[in-house]
């Protein structure tokens, strides 16, 4: 399955997405932030399954997508809890 037609897409889609969402929306506690982190995961990992990178599999999305919430949390815990010299600095 390394090329998926826009009904298989919509398919899953619509199948693993609200477990997908649940799990994102679980790391994140933002509706908002959810929805949008759920979007690219479903765009950058099918991606990857069209350039042949991956093939499906609903655990290496949820994978993806847990990564993904992670990196947004840590992401913004930085930004909101240090200076921009701090999180920039190079370790010499």
């Amino acid at each position: 399955m390394n090329s998926l037609t826009p009904k298989e897409f919509e398919i899953i889609y619509d199948q693993y997405s609200p477990a997908v969402y649940g799990m994102i929306y679980s790391c994140v506690k933002d509706q908002k932030i959810a929805e949008e982190i759920l979007q690219e995961v479903f765009i950058k990992y099918f991606s990857r399954i069209k350039d042949g990178q991956v093939t499906f599999s609903f655990c290496k999305l949820l994978v993806f997508a847990r990564q993904s919430a992670w990196n947004m949390t840590n992401n913004n815990f930085l930004l909101t809890n240090f200076p921009s010299s701090v999180i920039h600095a190079k370790i010499e």
